[in-house]
């Protein structure tokens, strides 16, 4: 597990690994290092939220929305304005 300013990154007891954030930093614009590290994390927080509430409101399950997450996210797969 990673941290940010020595707190562990969970949404509500999930785990965001370093592994996710690397991958995430490479989807946002060239800028300071600490800057795009944490628009990373900042959208990877919002998708783990955006998951879980499909979940909870049946959407979805979680192994599968998971396991076909594709570039555009879990928002626009599986939650409709």
């Amino acid at each position: 597990m990673i941290a940010v300013d020595g707190a562990p990154i969970t949404v509500n007891g999930i785990a965001i690994t370093s592994a996710q954030i690397d991958g995430e930093c490479s989807a946002h614009p060239v800028g300071h290092s600490k800057d795009v590290r944490r628009a990373a994390i900042v959208a990877l927080v919002r998708q783990e939220l955006l998951l879980q509430e499909a979940v909870k409101r049946g959407l979805c399950d979680r192994d599968g929305a998971i396991n076909n997450r594709t570039a555009v996210g879990v928002r626009d797969q599986y939650i409709t304005a």
